[in-house]
């Protein structure tokens, strides 16, 4: 029984290292979710996870610290705050789910094998991790905030692509 839990989460692991190898890279070189990731490669990743698909979206947002000070703007703000909100969470994503950008300010941790119940208490983990860590910009010194939303979804379920998936997650916001 132990072997076959063990043999499941190596395919999972090798569907999340064969999907990860093949997407595409930002200026970064952070790994970038397509918003048109199909259902065929969504459903490999659930069938890789015995049938169930959760998503992670995290929006991360700089903030200065202060109400009256509007935080910095711009395309490298972004990439510099996802490259260090991706150092923060790598160390702490369990073996198997796949953390990428999924565009703007946000990212997605895909979770292959995870129903929502599971997937609500990896999302508040991951958001917790995130919330209040600094990081320079320039000379600047700004927090990263977090919220996090859910989606879930067994091979047969609704979601037509990655985008269907982070819809569903804005819905879905973890108190």
């Amino acid at each position: 029984m132990a072997q076959e839990s063990e043999l499941g989460r190596d395919r999972q692991a090798s569907e999340v290292a064969d999907l990860r190898a093949s997407l595409p890279r930002d200026e970064s070189d952070l790994a970038v979710l397509p918003e048109g990731l199909t259902l065929t490669a969504l459903d490999r990743l659930a069938a890789a996870g015995g049938g169930t698909l959760s998503a992670i979206l995290l929006s991360v947002q700089p903030s200065t610290g202060r109400a009256s000070e509007p935080p910095p703007e711009g395309p490298h703000l972004d990439e510099q705050m996802l490259s260090v909100a991706l150092r923060f969470l790598t160390p702490i994503v369990r073996r198997g789910d796949l953390l990428a950008r999924a565009g703007g300010r946000d990212l997605m941790a895909l979770l292959p094998g995870t129903g929502p119940l599971e997937a609500r208490s990896v999302g508040r983990r991951l958001a917790t991790e995130l919330e209040g860590k600094t990081f320079w910009h320039g000379d600047r010194k700004l927090t990263m905030r977090c919220q996090a939303g859910l989606s879930s979804r067994s091979v047969l379920g609704l979601a037509a692509d990655l985008s269907a998936m982070v819809e569903a997650a804005r819905r879905n916001p973890l108190k």
